[in-house]
């Protein structure tokens, strides 16, 4: 039963094959779903292959890093990561959401805004890679989400297979831009209006910003 699990991310080398390694919890947990024993329940919620290649991203990234390829990773690495992620995912949902937050927020780009990308790592090219072709289970939602709430989006942006309709927070020259308002005359609203960041230069809350932003095209265009 174990080299069914295993088969789900390649088949081990010669080399690692003949090592005896304990099976880590997660290892113990996919055998035991094949016999029908429940487990943590965010995991339960999901197909095998989703909860075992979510715990190895989310424990690769953890372990190794967001620079860690998933190209790169040796079998021996799988099992480290597999091993390191269990504890979050028995944790669930709200624990996953605030350690991709602490990764998130701390690599900013040169705009001074997060970025996803750098902050992910193989965890976000593994998603961005799949966009719609499969479905990966709840761990690309939960990435998505926690992006939206920490990264300036614009509205209408793809976003990890689902076009963003109303991020919660969006760059106050991108809009100005798009609306056609001068980027002073937007800030002067947004900071009237208590909605605005000025330390990121973002809209904080886009959804109240949004009438704000409709009314002062009405006036300018009257």
């Amino acid at each position: 039963m174990l080299h069914e699990v295993q088969a789900m991310h390649g088949a081990m080398s010669a080399a690692c094959s003949s090592l005896v390694r304990q099976p880590s919890p997660l290892q113990s947990y996919l055998e035991d779903r094949f016999e029908g024993v429940s487990g943590p329940a965010w995991l339960d919620g999901q197909a095998i292959d989703q909860a075992c290649r979510a715990a190895e991203m989310l424990g690769g990234l953890m372990t190794f890093g967001p620079d860690q390829k998933a190209a790169e990773m040796t079998e021996d690495m799988w099992d480290t990561a597999g091993r390191a992620a269990w504890r979050l995912v028995l944790d669930g949902d709200a624990a996953i959401r605030d350690f991709l937050r602490k990764k998130l927020l701390p690599a900013v780009k040169m705009n001074g805004h997060p970025s996803p990308r750098n902050s992910f790592g193989m965890l976000y090219g593994w998603l961005f890679a799949s966009r719609l072709s499969k479905d990966l289970g709840p761990i690309r939602d939960i990435v998505r989400e926690v992006i939206i709430e920490n990264v300036p989006l614009v509205p209408g942006q793809f976003l990890l297979g689902k076009h963003v309709t109303a991020p919660r927070l969006a760059s106050v020259t991108l809009i100005a831009s798009a609306e056609g308002l001068h980027s002073k005359t937007l800030t002067k609203i947004l900071r009237l209006a208590g909605v605005f960041d000025g330390a990121r230069n973002v809209v904080a809350d886009y959804a109240l910003a949004k009438p704000l932003i409709e009314r002062a095209n009405m006036v300018s265009a009257g």
